[in-house]
């Protein structure tokens, strides 16, 4: 029996993309069916606060909260529109500057990346400093700044050739203005 099962299993693994597409579909037919929807019990019902407060939190739309024209104040340059990318949990935005020139680049992040970008530049020994009055919790490091607005990390990070001191309270002030309109 076991013999013939693996042979069978050999044999229909010759042609993958038929056989992946038709178990796929029935097992995904068969597992939809089998669950019960996420947003009703067994009774239909909505779920209790219990099962909502372990559902990730979705975060907002980057590119809303970093909009193109702050991007470009802060960029001090023009800016192409910004590109959303991540999941629903870990997101970031990134307008980038003209092939034509200077070169620039903002990025903002948003969720736990952003918290994971600033613990790998601890880690890395970069020179951060506590920035009191951003969020809940802010640090700066030249080009960069993290910020926390309730459980959120946030992250803002502009590439410029220049030196950082001119970009700093725009940068500051840019935080400032998201951690507000957010928390």
């Amino acid at each position: 029996m076991t013999a013939s099962l693996a042979v069978a299993a050999a044999c229909g693994s010759l042609n993958t993309k038929a056989n992946t597409a038709g178990v796929s579909s029935s097992t995904t037919a068969a597992t939809t069916a089998a669950s019960p929807s996420p947003s009703t019990t067994a009774r239909g019902n909505a779920p209790s606060t219990a099962a909502r407060s372990t559902t990730p939190t979705a975060f907002p739309n980057p590119c809303v909260l970093v909009a193109k024209a702050d991007a470009v104040k802060l960029a001090a340059t023009p800016l192409d529109d910004g590109v959303k990318a991540g999941s629903a949990e870990d997101l970031s935005c990134t307008y980038v500057g003209p092939p034509t020139g200077p070169l620039a680049q903002v990025e903002f992040f948003v969720g736990d990346g952003a918290k994971k970008f600033l613990d790998v530049d601890r880690e890395l020994g970069h020179d951060i400093t506590n920035l009191p009055g951003v969020g809940d919790e802010a640090y700066l490091e030249d080009f960069t700044l993290f910020f926390r607005v309730g459980r959120r990390w946030n992250a803002l990070r502009l590439t410029r050739l220049d030196d950082f001191p001119p970009y700093q309270q725009p940068m500051i002030d840019l935080a400032k203005k998201v951690a507000s309109t957010t928390a």
